[in-house]
């Protein structure tokens, strides 16, 4: 399997990088935001390597390709849309707004994503802006929940984000320091103090 080659066809099969606003995979598929769903050309896409299946479902354009070429053929992928300066900037550009509306990348304690949400956490939660976040583009809520600051941005960006998030951050984010956080909030909650 040509991972590289795959990419290139499914890439030309939905228009070219200028068509697509976010990619994200799962287990078996490569999601696709396109934003015009009329370039894509599905029997150009069927006829690529490893493509099993097509389909529009929820705002996106679905490739199954399996699980053995999915990561090798999104990280192709990604490193030919990242060539694309208008597709990283506008993800770029949201990591930054985040890390501005929670007071800056040294509140930052953890750093996470799941299927639709980053999941923070901070030193302190005092110094974000949660109306500010809310109000961000590309954001579609934000709650708090017992040790972390969960901003929704959807399946089909929450990845992308995370990535540029991750490498916009300087200090190292580690797990150690996750624990002795919450550790030291539940000292300061039973014990008042921290």
């Amino acid at each position: 399997m040509d991972a590289q080659a795959i990419a290139e066809n499914i890439l030309g099969g939905v228009g070219g990088k200028e068509n697509v606003r976010s990619l994200t995979y799962c287990a078996t598929r490569l999601r696709f935001v396109l934003n015009d769903y009329d370039q894509v050309d599905d029997v150009d896409v069927r006829q690529a390597e490893a493509v099993k299946d097509t389909f529009h479902t929820r705002g996106q354009y679905q490739i199954i390709i399996g699980s053995d070429a999915v990561k090798p053929v999104h990280d192709a992928l990604a490193v030919m849309l990242a060539s694309d300066s208008a597709y990283v900037s506008k993800n770029k550009a949201l990591a930054m707004a985040i890390l501005d509306g929670i007071g800056g990348q040294e509140n930052l304690i953890s750093l996470a994503y799941c299927a639709t949400r980053l999941r923070l956490e901070l030193n302190d939660y005092a110094k974000r802006d949660d109306a500010g976040v809310g109000r961000i583009e590309g954001v579609k809520g934000t709650f708090l929940t017992t040790g972390q600051y969960q901003i929704v941005l959807g399946n089909e960006r929450v990845k992308v984000v995370y990535e540029q998030m991750a490498a916009l951050v300087k200090q190292p984010v580690s797990g150690e320091q996750r624990n002795f956080s919450r550790l030291k909030q539940v000292a300061k909650s039973l014990l008042g103090k921290g």
